[in-house]
């Protein structure tokens, strides 16, 4: 299991950004509070939503917060193939131009 760094990892970005808790708590809607207590080394938010309104604040990935690691963008090697085959698909054919 990984170790939750949003301690670390928010301080940082806030100083990244030059933004205080008070700004980002306006910025996402999470009480000071909250924020405040992320800070802290023991820190390990509750509400996954509160995390995702920090993280778009930020411009960073929820991974990211917690983690402090970019989350790797996904390529189509990385799936098996399997993943690609099963579920549900919408297909919109569209014409471009006439032959």
């Amino acid at each position: 299991m990984k170790e939750i760094r949003i301690h670390t990892v928010l301080r940082d970005l806030l100083q990244k950004r030059s933004m205080t808790i008070s700004q980002l708590a306006r910025l996402s809607s999470v009480p000071n509070s909250t924020l405040s207590t992320w800070l802290l080394p023991q820190a390990c938010p509750s509400d996954p939503r509160q995390v995702d309104r920090v993280a778009r604040a930020l411009d960073t990935s929820i991974h990211n917060l917690l983690f402090g690691e970019p989350e790797k963008e996904p390529s189509l090697e990385d799936l098996p193939g399997s993943v690609l085959l099963n579920g549900v698909f919408r297909l919109k054919l569209e014409r471009i131009g006439k032959s």
